[in-house]
């Protein structure tokens, strides 16, 4: 039997339609807030990534080469007994500048895979909006790449939580190894 409507009465034909749209309209709310919120998400972490290792090489630059540019003028003012002893303190600049570099890199990693985190989400919920709304078949729940998608989280979990604690433990290194070059100029200086 064709599927034409020439047997369906018009009022049983306004109500398929207007069903329909009905069910375009819930499905275009549920992809905005699932779909399109995650991938929003994941441009900005990608925004953040950025911003985040220049506000970390900006801090290095500040506080170790800063401090590793300061160095010469106030050797000037120091008997030459004691300038001997400054490279001592530099080498703490130095390690603490190389540690918020490194630290910039691991962060700027960790929110690229937080960045890949939500686009796989993404996906993985496009396909479940599809399969709920009757656009796809549920057979595309067993397709490879919407599995991929779906486990991204047991997958990437220890990646983010991995580089985030490694970008933690630099900042702080780094830090520790300016005060400590601090510290050990102005021992220098008292000596």
């Amino acid at each position: 039997m064709a599927s034409d409507n020439s047997d369906t009465p018009i009022e049983i034909q306004r109500a398929i339609a207007a069903d329909s749209r009905d069910h375009r309209r819930l499905l275009l709310e549920e992809w905005r807030m699932n779909v399109q919120s995650a991938s929003d998400k994941a441009i900005g972490m990608q925004s953040l990534a950025a911003d985040y290792a220049q506000i970390g090489l900006k801090s290095a630059f500040l506080a170790n080469a800063g401090a590793l540019v300061a160095l010469p003028p106030l050797m000037q003012w120091l008997p030459i007994v004691q300038r001997a002893a400054i490279p001592s303190s530099a080498w703490y600049f130095v390690i603490g500048f190389l540690l918020a570099a490194v630290c910039s890199i691991v962060a700027y990693a960790n929110f690229t895979i937080v960045a890949a985190s939500y686009d796989a989400r993404a996906a993985a919920s496009a396909v479940e909006l599809a399969v709920h709304y009757g656009l796809r078949e549920k057979s595309a729940f067993e397709e490879k790449t919407y599995k991929k998608n779906a486990t991204v989280d047991k997958r990437l979990k220890p990646w983010i939580v991995g580089t985030m604690v490694v970008a933690l433990a630099l900042a702080v290194s780094s830090y520790v190894a300016f005060f400590v070059g601090a510290f050990e100029f102005r021992n220098i200086v008292l000596r």
